[in-house]
Formats: C-alpha cells, sequence, structure tokens
C-alpha cells in the first residue's frame, strides 16, 4: 500500500510539474493552468490524504521554481491554489458557518494581496 501510496504522489507531481510547465508555453492560461495543478492536489488528498497531498504540494513547488519559465504562475500555484484545497478540508470540519466564511475570506485575501505585493514590489512584474 505504501508503494501505490509514493507512486500515486509521484505521478501527481509530475503532471503538476508539466502543466505548470505548459504555463511558460501558453502565456495565456498562466492563471487557468495553475489551478488545474491545484486539482490534482485536490485529487490526491481525496484519494490518499491530507499529508500525502501536502507532500505532493511541496515538491511541486520546489520543482516548479526550479524547472518553469513562467515564475508568476508558480508563485500563484505556491500562494493560493496549491495550498488551498488541503486547507480547505480543514476549514470545512468548523461548525460554525460564519466562521468558515470569514476564515476563507482571510485566506484568500491575504494570499491574493500577497501574491499582488510580491510580484509588483519585490520582482517588478
Amino acid at each position: 500500500m505504501r508503494a501505490y501510496k509514493i507512486a500515486f504522489s509521484g505521478i501527481s507531481s509530475a503532471l503538476c510539474v508539466v502543466i505548470m510547465f505548459m504555463a511558460g508555453i501558453f502565456p495565456a492560461l498562466s492563471i487557468v493552468l495553475p489551478m488545474i495543478a491545484g486539482l490534482l492536489v485536490l485529487i490526491t488528498s481525496s484519494e490518499l490524504s491530507i499529508n500525502w497531498a501536502f507532500l505532493t504540494y511541496i515538491s511541486t513547488s520546489i520543482l516548479s521554481l526550479i524547472i518553469t519559465f513562467d515564475k508568476e504562475a508558480v508563485l500563484l500555484f505556491i500562494m493560493f491554489f496549491g495550498y488551498y484545497p488541503l486547507l480547505r478540508f480543514i476549514i470545512n470540519n468548523i461548525k460554525s458557518k460564519q466562521i468558515r466564511w470569514i476564515l476563507k475570506f482571510l485566506v484568500f485575501n491575504t494570499a491574493i494581496l500577497s501574491f499582488f505585493f510580491f510580484t509588483t514590489y519585490i520582482m517588478k512584474i
């Protein structure tokens, strides 16, 4: 069973890296392709567990930073689309609907604003 989890996580990471690499080839899809890679992380978390999906997210993030051309798409994956599917499972376990909405709102706005300021002022994109 452990070999299955390692193989599934490795294949999912490889597919995510290929999708992130395609963001450099098709610049018009630089927002859509990190979302698709995040969807693969979501599939990994539902098929295996959140721990294995987190490892997939970490390995995809590191490999994408090294291999891919479009660093803006990689940062979008790292800062929001990669970890949010994992965080969503944890947030949805909270019983209060208002607290769930507030947490989702805070996570989204913090991630997107930090992405904007990082790419604008630090990377000068």
